[in-house]
């Protein structure tokens, strides 16, 4: 019937508040960053490069006119778990973003679909494609170049 699993003492019930609030901010903190996203146009490369507010690293931006399999090589390799102290354990403070630059929407779309892979889990949030020209002031804004690796 009805409440039969309503909890009776104060410990559950204090239990099943933290539960609803723990779900509650994992929904929102799930599905408003993809809300953003959409909004600010970041699912289709008219964003901007915002740097991780957890995460205190740098970013690299890759520029010129790429293919999407030399990209998906050069992810593979950037990302490689040999290139981090101690592999993968110390992956998320040291593993830079990548900011990629891309001068036409086929190739962002091509690159994309590279990006949909499972393998690229390990670092599809770290990665940010943009469509642009490096030649404009506004883009280059966008991609934060001067605040990137050098």
């Amino acid at each position: 019937g009805r409440g039969a699993f309503t909890p009776r003492s104060a410990f559950g019930r204090a239990f099943a508040v933290c539960l609803i609030a723990w779900s509650l901010f994992n929904l929102v903190s799930r599905i408003l960053p993809l809300m953003l996203d959409q909004s600010l146009g970041r699912g289709i490369g008219n964003g901007s490069y915002r740097p991780s507010l957890v995460r205190d690293t740098k970013h690299v931006v890759v520029l010129g006119t790429p293919t999407g399999p030399m990209l998906w090589d050069f992810l593979q390799n950037i990302y490689h778990p040999n290139h981090f102290k101690g592999g993968m354990v110390n992956f998320d403070q040291e593993a830079p973003d990548v900011v990629v630059m891309l001068p036409c929407e086929r190739t962002f779309a091509h690159f994309q679909r590279y990006m949909a892979r499972q393998e690229s889990i390990l670092f599809k949030e770290r990665v940010i494609p943009l469509i642009g020209d490096i030649f404009s002031e506004e883009d280059v804004e966008r991609a934060r170049l001067k605040e990137a690796l050098r």
